[in-house]
């Protein structure tokens, strides 16, 4: 994710020059943005990696034929992770 971060960075600075909004204590209000983002979307990876595997256990003791109704809900929340992190992915792109 370190990468991301970077590339987000660079587009940042790419941007046209304009007037940078700074956070009371001098930082930029775009940096603390994208360093929040990186941190949050850490975050939900892991917790993406967490979830699949507990998925992946389900389905492989499930038999082939029934799924529980967790299983559904883990799918759900995987996939409400999955666009939380690209939105924040596409922030400033």
């Amino acid at each position: 994710m370190i990468p991301a971060l970077g590339c987000a960075l660079a587009v940042a600075a790419q941007l046209p020059p304009r007037e940078t909004r700074r956070l009371p204590d001098g930082r930029s209000q775009t940096l603390a943005i994208l360093k929040a983002d990186h941190e949050k979307n850490m975050e939900e990876a892991a917790e993406l990696v967490r979830l699949s595997k507990e998925l992946q256990k389900e389905i492989d003791s499930g038999g082939g034929h029934v799924l529980s109704l967790e299983a559904i809900s883990k799918t759900e929340k995987i996939e409400e992770l999955a666009k939380e992190i690209r939105e924040r992915l596409r922030r400033f792109h």
